[in-house]
């Protein structure tokens, strides 16, 4: 099926959703085929959803993490900021 950019813009997640579904799009530009909207055929599942908490006990911030970062801001801004 081919449809406009302006319209691939105003409902890009209707066409994804039907695009993951095995349907394919053509993307025009003035009626000029540029590019094509598809699912891709993988057979990988997707990747589950992080949870918080999933590094607790296994990182740790250290004490000096919002310590100024005197040589780095001297380098960056130079000796007058």
């Amino acid at each position: 099926m081919e449809i406009s950019i302006s319209e691939a813009k105003a409902h890009l997640g209707r066409y994804v959703s039907q695009a993951s579904k095995g349907k394919r799009f053509v993307i025009c530009d003035r009626n000029r085929p540029v590019a094509e909207l598809r699912g891709l055929e993988t057979t990988e599942p997707l990747p589950k959803r992080l949870t918080l908490g999933l590094l607790k006990g296994r990182f740790a911030v250290p004490d000096h993490f919002n310590e100024p970062m005197n040589g780095f801001e001297r380098d960056y801004y130079g000796d007058n900021p």
